[in-house]
């Protein structure tokens, strides 16, 4: 590819997909999009393995858009990761990637999965210089923590006896790098601002003069909001009975398994809103709304009353952190696409008391934000 401007491949793995877009970049002038390509295994080129996308798509890219390795300046990973290492976005070296294998101890969605790709990254670097191949691209890691890093000590800590900072117990917040693009979007127009975020998982933010001052995730995003799979904030004797009783089932058997990962199962993937009504989709509890079966009916209207009126409770601490709210930011693709879930929701928050001037919907672009963190941060 024939260009003077810089190039930047970013990367989003999620838990059933990988995305890749690539932006150019010109002196002073802020990233745009020149293509992307994205992997999953239903509808993006199904017959990928996903471990095997990074791979696929320099072929891709090569064949079909003529972007050569050697073109690209700076590749950056989308890291969702616990520990106050990963409060800063950083330049991925070996240091970094003893810090993710530390941190797979949590069990945080995607990390195994962007250990590989990272390793393919280096193998295919060092191949490349290995062959005296052009190959000039640095390795960053865009954290979804690090606009979390402004929220105080007395918000962000638990109050657990003996803690230790090498145990990483505390609070650090996600979706990040989707309120980053939030706060770029505004422009500084207001100066109280609670965002939420409804996805696959969902958050409160109260953001305050353009910084996090508060996120509805915890440790890790098991915790919070009730989410499409996870359990959201829940007594933590809960936990330890499904533990408890895991642990007696498994030492029965002689398997492989254990209870820590059952347990983990459990809360990660198989509680929230899909344990509420068997759907792991928005539009499909959406859908059950309007079927004959009064059960099915029944499950649904329960479960987004629940999850609604937990939204509802964050709304509420967000509110009392700022002090107020000058506006309402409604983002992530439930809020962005579903009119049918915003018409359930925005009753319940009227109590805010926000003109319909100051409740703003705005576009999810992760991607997008990331590409901006590395020119505004000075990657390139």
């Amino acid at each position: 590819m024939k260009t003077k401007n810089k190039i930047i491949l970013v990367s989003n793995i999620g838990s059933a997909s990988r995305k890749y877009f690539v932006y150019s970049v010109a002196p002073k002038s802020k990233p745009e999009e020149l293509f992307s390509i994205q992997f999953d295994e239903k509808e993006f080129y199904p017959s990928v393995r996903l471990e095997d996308a990074m791979i696929e798509f320099f072929e891709i890219a090569k064949n079909k858009y003529f972007l050569d390795i050697g073109d690209i300046d700076v590749v950056a990973e989308r890291v969702v990761a616990v520990g106050e290492f990963f409060l800063e976005n950083r330049v991925i070296n070996q240091a970094y990637l003893e810090e993710l294998n530390n941190a797979k101890q949590y069990d945080i969605l995607h990390t195994e999965s962007l250990i590989h790709e990272l390793k393919q990254l280096i193998e295919i670097k060092e191949t490349c210089l290995a062959k005296g191949v052009k190959c000039k691209f640095k390795i960053v890691g865009i954290s979804d923590s690090a606009f979390h890093s402004t929220i105080a000590k007395e918000v962000y800590t638990y109050a657990i006896k003996d803690f230790k900072p090498e145990h990483n117990f505390r609070k650090y917040g996600y979706h990040g790098i989707s309120m980053s693009g939030v706060v770029d979007e505004l422009g500084g127009k207001y100066k109280k601002v609670i965002a939420i975020h409804l996805g696959g998982g969902g958050s409160v933010t109260a953001i305050e003069n353009g910084k996090s001052i508060f996120n509805s995730f915890g440790m890790t995003p098991a915790s919070g909001l009730i989410n499409l799979t996870r359990v959201g904030d829940v007594d933590p004797f809960v936990i330890l009975h499904i533990y408890k009783k895991n642990k007696k089932y498994f030492s029965l058997l002689d398997n492989g398994d254990t209870a820590f990962d059952s347990t983990k199962e459990e809360i990660y993937e198989k509680s929230g809103l899909f344990a509420l009504t068997g759907e792991k989709d928005m539009r499909d509890i959406l859908d059950n709304l309007k079927v004959k079966n009064v059960n099915q009916k029944e499950k649904a209207e329960f479960a987004l009353d629940l999850y609604i009126n937990k939204i509802n409770e964050y709304i509420g601490m967000a509110y009392a952190h700022l002090g107020g709210a000058d506006a309402l930011v409604l983002t992530g693709s439930i809020l962005e696409k579903s009119e049918v879930f915003r018409k359930m929701f925005l009753p319940k928050i009227s109590w805010l008391k926000l003109t319909k001037k100051n409740i703003l919907i705005l576009k999810t672009e992760e991607e997008k934000e990331m590409a901006n963190i590395v020119v505004k941060q000075g990657f390139l």
